[in-house]
């Protein structure tokens, strides 16, 4: 019997109701793994931002270009590199466009305001373009920001988290799209950092590959908040229910590391195509091939972003400014 649109729909129902309650029992969720955090919100990103032109030899300073495209010598001290959402892709490496004026210092662990007066002092340049926005800058939040700290940050959270090691997402996303920060790059709010919990015994790279993993995109096609496009949310309330499937150590290190490199020479050299196909038995090598792999290919993508692809550039041929292709010696552009 041909089973009426009703009962199909009720069956695919149930088929995902039942992998949603399998995700669900896999291990502990996404909270208890990972604290998800948002990135900086100075109110002022035209002021605060801006981009590198040349580092020169100078240790201190540095000449930048600001939104409305003026130049100015900065100090370097109060500059952090600064992601936006489409800087950050599905394990790519991080190239920040942005540099973000960072009014803090870092004392014992903590973001310490650096005052007016010490501004003035010890970063004249840095106070000199703060003062040419002075009123923009007072006047953020409805004036919310008109008080001795007016360079402040309109919320300065989070500012110890960007310096250590975390994954990261784009807030709004087609897929899944997280990749690895080492530490030290500063982000937007369309941004969001994860960092794994101390009492963690998994790897940044055994959950990167989960978050990256077809699963996750799943359960938030099912249980997230869809944009128009098919693209969706990647929000904390819509991250945290997510279960991480959990993992055994129950052998040894040395074990481990035997098997995890058995599989990861396979791979490589496609000498053992029965290994290269196969999944490892234990969950604790399963979790170390996972990371290894990721390193892959993060290295990878890395490598391959270094890359020079140009054909012209590789036969040794150069432009003019009118976009015309320069003859060079020993070689004919008109044939090619």
């Amino acid at each position: 019997m041909t089973p009426t649109p009703s009962s199909d729909s009720t069956k695919h129902s149930e088929e995902k109701e039942d992998l949603l309650n399998k995700i669900d029992r896999s291990g502990p969720s996404l909270e208890e793994c990972l604290n998800i955090f948002v990135g900086l919100q100075t109110s002022a990103d035209r002021i605060y931002l801006v981009e590198i032109l040349d580092e020169g030899t100078d240790d201190e300073l540095v000449k930048v270009k600001s939104q409305n495209g003026n130049t100015y010598t900065l100090e370097k001290e109060l500059l952090k590199p600064f992601l936006k959402g489409k800087d950050v892709s599905r394990y790519e490496p991080l190239e920040p466009r942005y540099w973000v004026i960072f009014p803090y210092h870092f004392e014992e662990g903590n973001a310490e305001f650096v005052d007016e007066e010490q501004l003035k002092s010890k970063y004249p340049r840095t106070y000199e373009y703060l003062r040419e926005h002075e009123d923009d800058l007072r006047g953020r939040e409805n004036g919310k920001m008109d008080h001795e700290r007016w360079y402040d940050y309109v919320y300065p959270k989070n500012l110890t988290k960007f310096r250590k090691e975390k994954i990261l997402t784009p807030e709004i996303s087609y897929g899944s799209n997280f990749t690895y920060d080492s530490g030290g790059l500063y982000h937007t709010t369309k941004v969001y950092g994860l960092l794994k919990n101390e009492n963690i015994e998994v790897s940044e790279e055994y959950l990167l590959a989960v978050m990256n993993s077809p699963v996750l995109w799943f359960f938030l096609s099912n249980t997230g908040y869809t944009l128009r496009g098919g693209y969706f949310t990647f929000k904390t309330q819509y991250l945290n229910p997510f279960s991480v499937p959990s993992i055994s150590f129950d052998s040894s290190k040395r074990e481990r590391k035997k098997q995890t490199q058995e599989y990861i020479d396979g791979i490589e050299d496609f000498t053992d195509i029965e290994i290269s196909r196969t999944i490892p038995e234990t969950q604790d090598v399963a979790h170390d091939l996972l990371s290894e792999l990721v390193n892959y290919i993060i290295e990878f993508k890395d490598s391959y972003s270094k890359l020079n692809l140009s054909l012209l550039d590789h036969l040794r041929v150069s432009r003019l400014d009118d976009g015309i292709v320069e003859r060079c010696e020993g070689f004919d552009p008109a044939i090619y």
